[in-house]
């Protein structure tokens, strides 16, 4: 008799553990919904960004307990640098038209809405015009190059 009591107060316990478990573990998502909806979000986070190269040196001038060897100090990590390629927001650009009189050639390009004259190998805005004919133009700006149509 006294074993069935004491199996009945144990799975008691067992279910009473358990139900606070489900229970913490439903309260926790009502909370979040709940801040969803009261317009908290996870947006305002920002990611920090660590180097995730650190730079240290292993001084081992110990007997090596696995090889029975001295090891010698090793040499620290070279840091690698990374190179990010920015891009080059190119200015609003477009090809009006050429003008040629004999050898003299020029072209007519608007920059942002103003019009320029260039001539081949002209720098205006920090656009040097690489090459051109009657239907398209090369630009270069801050060492990229383009190529840019007429438009009529």
């Amino acid at each position: 008799m006294k074993k069935k009591i004491n199996t009945y107060i144990l799975v008691l316990a067992v279910l009473l553990v358990w139900g606070v478990v489900i229970y913490k573990f439903f309260s926790s998502t009502t909370v979040l919904e709940n801040n969803r909806s009261a317009g908290f979000t996870n947006k305002e986070v920002k990611k920090i960004v660590e180097d995730s190269i650190q730079n240290f040196e292993i001084k081992t001038n110990y007997r090596d307990p696995f090889l029975g060897v001295i090891r010698v100090r090793s040499k620290p990590r070279k840091k690698k640098e990374i190179i990010v390629k920015k891009t080059v927001r190119f200015p609003k650009i477009q090809y009006s038209g050429i003008i040629s009189a004999g050898a003299k050639t020029t072209y007519i390009i608007k920059i942002n809405n103003a019009q320029y004259f260039y001539k081949l190998s002209d720098t205006n805005k920090e656009v040097r015009l690489l090459s051109g004919d009657k239907e398209k133009i090369e630009v270069q700006y801050k060492d990229e190059a383009k190529t840019y149509f007429f438009k009529k």
